[in-house]
């Protein structure tokens, strides 16, 4: 596997820091807390010659809390090693990305708020919806398709259309998710132009999602 090829590549060499991001980016999507542990002992400096460098230091602080390995008051502590525009941005990813419901709520009502930048919206949307996350993401379908009409009417294009395309539940690939797209195109005909385009433009992926699911299955 990827952590057998991070441990015998030649330490400090590249070749050992790109089995490294790859082990990370994979772990954390990962059900096994063995991959868990083994994440936060990379951040303590287990892998000999491993590199620990500000980049690759957030990857792994992101991936942390998404298995929830990473509180709230931790990332505040990276934060305080990195005190920069991108250091903000990463704890910002990491913030979002924890697995606990009160905390996902809270990122979903700053995301909809359209009070944020957009470059910050993009970065709490990426948090909050990871993968790995589909049972705390749930109870969101409904409320997309409840509010995306509002929210296109009330923000800007820029920032409307950023929520309303990356906030798509396109990790619920279900076909109660397909049928509940397709209601809400039936049910308004008349919503803007732009607004119609990106959700039939997702409903189309997930469609064809769901239709490679079927593959994998059978």
């Amino acid at each position: 596997g990827l952590n057998e090829l991070m441990a015998s590549a030649q330490p400090g060499s590249g070749e050992q820091l790109s089995f490294a991001r790859a082990f990370v980016n994979a772990a954390a999507n990962s059900p096994s807390p063995v991959h868990h542990t083994q994440l936060k002992s990379m951040l303590d400096g287990a892998v000999e010659g491993l590199k620990i460098d500000t980049d690759l230091r957030w990857l792994i602080a992101g991936c942390l809390a998404q298995v929830n390995l990473l509180s709230e008051s931790e990332i505040n502590e990276e934060l305080e090693r990195d005190n920069t525009a991108d250091g903000h941005r990463s704890a910002t990813f990491a913030l979002a990305a924890r697995p606990d419901a009160n905390s996902k709520r809270a990122v979903w009502d700053r995301i909809i708020s359209g009070t944020e930048a957009n470059h910050t919206n993009d970065t709490l949307i990426a948090g909050f919806r990871r993968p790995s996350q589909r049972d705390l993401l749930s109870p969101y379908v409904d409320e997309y398709f409840a509010i995306i009409e509002e929210i296109w009417g009330r923000l800007t294009y820029e920032i409307s259309s950023t929520i309303v395309n990356l906030t798509f539940p396109i990790y619920e690939t279900t076909a109660a998710t397909l049928t509940k797209c397709e209601k809400w195109l039936s049910d308004h005909p008349d919503a803007a132009p732009g607004l119609r385009r990106f959700v039939a433009e997702n409903r189309d992926a997930l469609s064809r999602a769901l239709i490679a699911q079927k593959c994998d299955a059978s």
